[in-house]
């Protein structure tokens, strides 16, 4: 039975490793202790308070196994065996306290029961054996200083205590109910102090210091829960990612998922440095997500309220979203979960400006009906409200937002304005819910006169020039953007089926018919295939989809077409063909056999969709001898696409392949 009960003893002090000054402090905090002291004297460590004494029934619960007069609650250590956690630093412990002296002694314990097997240290009390003078005069200096509880630990494994010596911090004592002072003393004496001064009701500010500086906090007491942010002068500051510890009084290894530290009752595994995530907890967290959205909608409310920069920082969380799916559930996980969860209102309420909007634009933004933007804070330079509203999904306002706030009147945009919006719309990798013409319809006024985008790239406004210059500089192709628009001479952005097709070339009847499309109906529109003998020189290296654009591009110049390569510039298409009456955007798309599904990048699909019938699709298969090219007008509509989750690319996959014309190589 003692053999089993010094195993288990073993085992409590090995799960509060380098925690034994903790405990010790904790156990200070809860007797009501003001002042606490760590000294080590002539190889002993003595830790002294001015608390409650012992009384006897406290001293027959420190001698069983997880005993405690305490109810949760009741202070911070409920368990009765946190004192324990001494066994791992020292084979002797003497306590005087009161009236009351004694000692715990494995070797006391095994003469006094006649045994020569283990035996657990805290179980057997025996009178106070001998301690070595200076230990005692130490201890009776500590006692007239009004300490009136002394523990006296000897043959102390001293590398273990001068390791928790050097981790002590004064942030163990930030939320203590009484300890005020802490001395940690071996060579040199350490001093930490806290000061508590509550402020506005719910508030204490908190000064903590200790040998490394002064830090100040602001705790926040919410119902059965503690926030605590860091401060300045100024207000509160987010901490560090790593700093944001989750307290049980006491710190643990578990961080609070914001910038934050957090203090509840939470529950604890035996080393007090891991929570349990148990009905309790689940309570006290949902208690904590409560404080922390009412905090973040109150300041989104109200954002000219005092430190509203810094609690939007503070309260921003530390981990995205990423981690959070693929980690494991912690604390920290369930916390913002439910924070999310209860700021599911604040995309009903607000909407972001859109990023790509300058902030003079920006300034001036009419939001949707029954919506308002987000708060611009003033002293916000980390951009925490936009990532706080990100996170509770709030939507940014769309292009098709701000066209309709500008044709209602109740937005005029700038110069710059304008230029965001075109450049915005056209080189959007997914297609935007604003087309590029009705883009380029917004209005904007230069000298009282209202001018649209289009007037401007025409060059009928004396801004025109101005315009073209801030497109630019947004890294648009202004040249290509007139030729989206329709806006070259030569272009015809309303351009019919059939001027498509005007200008190929008298077809060149098929020599020989029996081809591997034997019994399809070749030809679009019924025309028929039509034989081109055209030389290309292509290299072992070069690949089929290089080829088919040569092959494309020289087959457009045999049907009369001036034709130039644009497929190295990501302009949406490959070829531009320039024919008598029309101007062609020819998209090559090379397929190993008919029925191969392709696919438009989206930047193609954008193009395609802006200029409809001018936009052309040249699907070309190569057999042994011979390439069969099929050009299809208006290649975007004409065919049924499905969205594809590779790189957002739209795929084509049903389609009858008849090549208008064959290449013979």
């Amino acid at each position: 039975m003692l053999q089993d009960l010094a195993g288990l003893e073993r085992y409590v002090a090995e799960s509060y490793s380098a925690r034994s000054l903790i405990e010790l402090l904790q156990n200070a905090d809860d007797a009501g202790a003001i002042r606490v002291v760590f000294e080590i004297v002539d190889g002993s460590l003595i830790c002294a308070n001015d608390g409650r004494v012992f009384t006897e029934s406290d001293l027959a619960a420190l001698c069983r196994s997880a005993s405690s007069n305490k109810r949760r609650g009741q202070g911070i250590g409920y368990r009765g065996i946190g004192f324990k956690s001494i066994v791992g630093v020292a084979d002797t412990v003497h306590i005087l306290s009161g009236n009351l002296e004694c000692s715990f002694s494995r070797v006391l314990t095994r003469r006094a029961l006649s045994v020569d097997h283990d035996v657990p240290l805290v179980r057997v009390p025996h009178e106070l054996s001998v301690v070595e003078d200076s230990v005692m005069h130490r201890v009776g200096s500590l006692r007239a200083d009004g300490f009136s509880t002394v523990f006296v630990m000897q043959g102390v494994n001293a590398a273990k205590v001068r390791d928790e010596f050097v981790q002590f911090d004064g942030d163990y004592m930030l939320f203590l109910n009484s300890v005020r002072s802490v001395v940690v003393a071996d060579k040199i004496s350490r001093m930490y102090e806290v000061e508590r001064a509550s402020n506005q009701g719910e508030l204490t500010n908190v000064v903590v210091s200790s040998p490394n500086g002064v830090d100040r906090w602001v705790l926040l007491n919410g119902s059965q829960v503690t926030l605590a942010f860091s401060a300045d002068e100024q207000g509160p500051v987010p901490l560090r990612p790593g700093e944001c510890s989750v307290h049980a009084f006491l710190p643990t290894l578990e961080q609070t998922g914001f910038l934050i530290r957090l203090n509840a009752d939470f529950s604890t595994d035996p080393s007090r440095t891991r929570v349990v995530l148990d009905e309790r907890t689940d309570e006290l967290v949902q208690s904590a997500a409560g404080v922390i959205a009412q905090i973040i909608e109150g300041t989104f409310d109200q954002p000219e309220q005092q430190f509203a920069s810094g609690l939007l920082s503070a309260l921003t969380p530390s981990i995205d979203d990423v981690s959070l799916q693929l980690g494991r559930r912690t604390l920290a996980s369930d916390l913002i979960s439910a924070v999310r969860t209860r700021l599911s209102s604040l995309p009903e309420r607000y909407v972001l400006p859109p990023t790509w909007l300058n902030s003079e634009d920006v300034s001036r933004l009419a939001p949707p009906p029954g919506k308002r933007l987000c708060p611009v804070i003033s002293g916000m330079v980390d951009g925490s409200t936009e990532r706080i509203a990100r996170f509770a999904g709030v939507g940014f306002l769309s292009a098709a937002d701000l066209m309709a706030a500008v044709g209602a009147g109740r937005v005029r945009l700038s110069l710059e304005g304008c230029a965001d919006l075109l450049s915005h719309v056209s080189g959007a990798v997914v297609s935007t819910d604003v087309t590029l013409r009705d883009a380029a319809t917004g209005a904007v006024e230069v000298d009282g006169v209202l001018v649209t985008a289009t007037d401007l790239l025409r060059g009928d406004s004396p801004a025109s020039e101005r315009f073209e210059q801030l497109v630019a500089s947004r890294g648009t192709d202004v040249i290509g953007l007139k030729k989206r628009l329709g806006l070259m001479v030569g272009t015809s952005p309303k351009i019919d089926s059939s001027s498509v097709i005007e200008g190929w070339k008298t077809p060149v009847p098929v020599e020989d018919p029996a081809r591997p499309f034997a019994g399809i109906e070749l030809g679009a529109r019924g025309e028929g295939s039509h034989a081109v003998n055209i030389a290309v020189p292509t290299s072992s290296n070069s690949s089929a989809w290089r080829s088919a654009e040569l092959l494309v591009l020289d087959l457009l110049k045999e049907l009369g077409y001036k034709a130039s390569d644009h497929s190295r510039q990501n302009l949406g298409y490959d070829i531009l063909a320039v024919g008598p009456t029309n101007e062609l955007y020819v998209e090559v798309k090379s397929i190993s056999h008919p029925g191969q599904p392709f696919a438009l990048t989206p930047n193609e699909d954008s193009f395609a969709r802006d200029t409809g019938l001018s936009y052309v699709l040249a699907l070309a298969y190569r057999a042994v001898d011979v390439v069969y090219i099929q050009f299809i007008p208006d290649g975007r509509n004409a065919l049924q696409y499905v969205k594809q989750c590779r790189q957002w690319a739209w795929e084509c996959s049903e389609y009858t392949f008849q090549p208008t014309h064959e290449v013979r190589l």
